[in-house]
């Protein structure tokens, strides 16, 4: 096995071993993630509400983009 190939498979190992780190940490401490990371299943309410607020937002700015080049797309014809 040459230098590289060693060096690439160190790299995947260290990369699956932080995946998996990460989530039994999120699964299995909460309260550790929610502080560490940022994220948590501490309350799951509040997640499906911003999710829902940001979908929504996210579904209106393409709405906007749609009505626009519409718009556009018929002014040209």
């Amino acid at each position: 096995m040459s230098k590289g190939s060693r060096k690439i498979m160190g790299f995947l190992w260290a990369m699956i071993l932080a995946i998996v780190s990460f989530f039994i940490i999120f699964l299995f401490f909460s309260d550790f993630s929610n502080k560490v990371f940022g994220v948590g299943l501490k309350d799951p309410k509040a997640i499906g509400e911003t999710v829902y607020q940001k979908t929504v937002e996210e579904a209106s700015k393409v709405k906007d983009v749609v009505v626009e080049k519409t718009t556009e797309v018929i002014k040209n014809k």
